[in-house]
């Protein structure tokens, strides 16, 4: 009897190679990770957007306030008392709801600061995460400063 396939020879064909880490994570057999997804800006970008809307939302209403309240501050800077009766009382209801509008700015700020943390410590936008913490800390500042200016100059 005699075979079609000689006794010491290999097959015509080889069988696929079976990839024992195939399913399990991809890796390379080494212990590295064959490749690292790149991770997205968005918690810095994020961060950055809420510190400028926080910036812009305070400045708008430290310049209305400031333009209402502007002759109350002055007269209290030169020694006047200002009462509640010596000020129109549309002015202080507007002045009120101006001061109410600042915790706003103030909400949106708290949550720039709290996304650029996010975005520093999983570096996902670390540059824009860290100006946009800077940006939502100096945010108030900067907006007392305009206001103080702005009383100033709408007072004359």
């Amino acid at each position: 009897m005699t075979d079609n396939y000689p006794q010491n020879s290999q097959p015509a064909y080889a069988q696929p190679a079976y990839d024992v880490h195939a399913g399990y994570g991809g890796h390379d057999g080494y212990g590295t990770p064959q490749e690292q997804r790149p991770r997205g800006k968005g918690m810095g970008m994020t961060s950055l957007i809420l510190a400028i809307a926080a910036l812009v939302i305070g400045m708008v209403l430290a310049i209305v306030w400031s333009v209402i309240m502007a002759d109350y501050v002055m007269a209290a800077a030169t020694g006047a008392i200002a009462t509640t009766e010596s000020i129109p009382e549309d002015a202080l209801v507007t002045a009120g709801i101006v001061q109410t509008g600042f915790f706003l700015p103030s909400l949106i700020g708290v949550a720039a600061i709290v996304f650029g943390i996010i975005a520093m410590v999983k570096k996902s936008g670390r540059g824009l995460g860290i100006f946009g913490l800077i940006l939502a800390i100096v945010a108030p500042l900067l907006c007392f400063v305009t206001s103080v200016v702005v009383a100033l100059v709408a007072a004359g």
